[in-house]
């Protein structure tokens, strides 16, 4: 009799069907829910880190251009996939032993001036512009003028 009280027991401890459909429900309207989140947070993680590497290569070109680094200009060529600093007057006829490339995410779309280059000693822009930055409907940009380089 005991034996048979313990196998009806054992049988209660397991779960229904439809305990496991609500569960199995549950999982995939949160996921549901989530999954937009998620890719918002990607898209402007990628723009975020694009913005950051654009901005720390024209920094750092300003800083070796006002420090006369190896007594030339240095600039900063844009690409869809890459940022270039480079030493000399214009990307096109630099020093490419001197260049150093960043990687950018090519999911962000890149508008407005591609090429700055900054004269020694000052640091000031040969030219200035705007750097456009967008990924789906999340954009931003870069303004480099006479002054600074703002974000």
């Amino acid at each position: 009799m005991d034996s048979i009280r313990q196998n009806r027991n054992n049988l209660r401890e397991g779960f229904t069907l439809i305990e496991i459909l609500l569960s199995l429900a549950l999982v995939t309207l949160l996921t549901a829910i989530s999954v937009p989140f998620y890719q918002s947070f990607q898209q402007a993680n990628e723009l975020d880190a694009t913005k950051e590497t654009i901005l720390s290569a024209l920094r750092t070109a300003k800083t070796y251009a006002r420090e006369s680094k190896d007594n030339a200009n240095w600039g900063v060529y844009i690409s869809t996939e890459n940022v270039v600093l480079f030493q000399g007057d214009s990307y096109t006829t630099r020093d490419p032993s001197y260049d150093l490339y960043y990687s950018i995410s090519s999911k962000v779309s890149l508008y407005g001036s591609t090429e700055f280059v900054f004269n020694t000693p000052f640091g000031s822009p040969t030219s200035t512009g705007t750097i456009g930055l967008a990924i789906n409907n999340k954009s931003d940009s870069i303004l480099v003028n006479e002054k600074s380089v703002l974000p």
